[in-house]
């Protein structure tokens, strides 16, 4: 098993030096289409750095192999409240088919309401006149699968369905993601990796499609640290590191960095990467909220709801 993992791990590596040495169109940043994907809305993922390996229904946008440590039906809120009165929300179904395999069913939409419509106006001292407002939004359907291939090992996929509105202007596109997970609870041994977001190009850019690998330990399935390299098509590298520790099984305390390798965030606050959060659980309902600051445009917030069914 450890040798398949190895093997898999170099397959991946090789994986991200392809999709971080591309030319081709749409592979300088900030020019892939659907670039809401990039976001994670999620209060636990998010509060520890944005790492996606640590087994959790709220990390299936990328690690659908997590599916597999789902024990009971759940159903999963998530809300983030972003820059410029933007939104994106989320809802997660997950349940076990049967002790190998599990699914989870996702909805999300990102909106944003009353932009100001500009037009060139040579008349105006300053080159434009405004013409109203306009609506922008994003909507998402992802639907995922898991199955244990061994005792510790896990296989995952999904296909998402993504649909951006422009003011009346619709744009569809589907994509695929693969992952595995490695996840020995006796030696608190964790290893995942997978691809995102593959798929043809989308009305001649690219998908936000890239690849990620992460190590971490655990203690008693409360106690994690778990450090991440991501690597998006259009040349952003990401190294994340997230921590968590459970206290008393009710509290849980939460915090990460993420370090852009390539393209660094924009501002110059000392806080910028750092990231915090918070759970309360209280059995079969659960609360989570993350604190990430946003460059020198202030932080965001991320609230998190679980009802195990």
């Amino acid at each position: 098993m450890r040798i398949k993992i190895f093997v898999t791990t170099l397959i991946l590596l090789f994986i991200f030096g392809s999709l971080s040495c591309s030319k081709v169109r749409g592979a300088s940043v900030g020019t892939s289409i659907f670039a809401f994907l990039k976001l994670d809305p999620s209060p636990v993922t998010s509060a520890m750095g944005g790492v996606y390996s640590k087994p959790s229904s709220q990390s299936l946008m990328v690690n659908q192999a997590a599916l597999t440590q789902v024990k009971e039906k759940e159903i999963n809120l998530q809300h983030m409240s972003y820059i410029s009165e933007t939104n994106y929300s989320l809802m997660t179904y997950a349940a076990p088919i049967n002790k190998s395999s599990s699914f989870g069913v996702t909805a999300g939409v990102l909106g944003v309401g009353g932009l100001v419509r500009t037009e060139y106006d040579a008349s105006n001292a300053y080159g434009y006149s405004k013409k109203g407002t306009f609506t922008f939004s994003d909507n998402l359907v992802n639907l995922t699968y898991g199955k244990k291939v061994s005792g510790n090992f896990s296989l995952g996929a999904g296909v998402k369905i993504a649909r951006e509105n422009v003011d009346g202007k619709t744009t569809l596109g589907s994509m695929l993601s693969f992952s595995g997970l490695y996840f020995n609870k006796k030696k608190g041994e964790i290893l995942s990796f997978g691809v995102f977001n593959l798929g043809p190009a989308v009305k001649g850019y690219n998908l936000p499609s890239g690849g990620y690998v992460g190590v971490g330990s655990c203690v008693k399935e409360r106690h994690f640290v778990i450090g991440e390299l991501v690597v998006y098509y259009d040349n952003v590298k990401l190294l994340k590191l997230g921590f968590e520790s459970n206290l008393y099984k009710v509290v849980t305390l939460r915090t990460g960095y993420r370090y852009q390798l390539k393209y660094g965030d924009l501002g110059s606050s000392p806080l910028n990467g750092f990231s915090w959060g918070m759970g309360i659980n209280l059995g079969k309902i659960s609360f989570d909220y993350a604190w990430t600051p946003f460059e020198d445009f202030s932080a965001t917030h991320r609230l998190g709801l679980t009802f195990k069914l």
